[in-house]
């Protein structure tokens, strides 16, 4: 489990959940670009909640280890899951925005890419 300070606001959530949300902040291009994220988090008594948070390429977000117990359900392991994936597939959006920006810039630059 880790805490994770955005906005000056904490908040615990697992660690998959912590992964894929920073690899998301490092995956938006440095553009005008951002993206509302809701994923599951956790009461400090382990209840299940959400955090909804707008991601940039700017975003600061700290991570931290702590020690919660949080009850594992079906429901909440469903929830992390499809969390996980939303943030997954974001990325892949983002990667292949950023491919596709470097391919126009460098024919709008005149660069041969065939030559590669």
């Amino acid at each position: 489990m880790r805490e994770l300070t955005y906005a000056s606001k904490s908040f615990v959530t697992t660690d998959e959940i912590t992964d894929a949300l920073l690899d998301l902040v490092t995956a938006i291009d440095r553009r005008d670009h951002s993206e509302a994220v809701c994923v599951p988090s956790f009461t400090p008594d382990g209840k299940l909640t959400e955090a909804l948070m707008t991601l940039d390429a700017g975003s600061e977000v700290v991570a931290m280890p702590v020690d919660v117990d949080i009850d594992t359900d079906d429901d909440t392991r469903a929830a992390i899951a499809a969390a996980v994936e939303d943030i997954r597939s974001r990325i892949n959006r983002n990667t292949k925005a950023t491919e596709a920006k470097a391919i126009n810039d460098a024919h709008d630059h005149g660069v041969d890419l065939d030559e590669f």
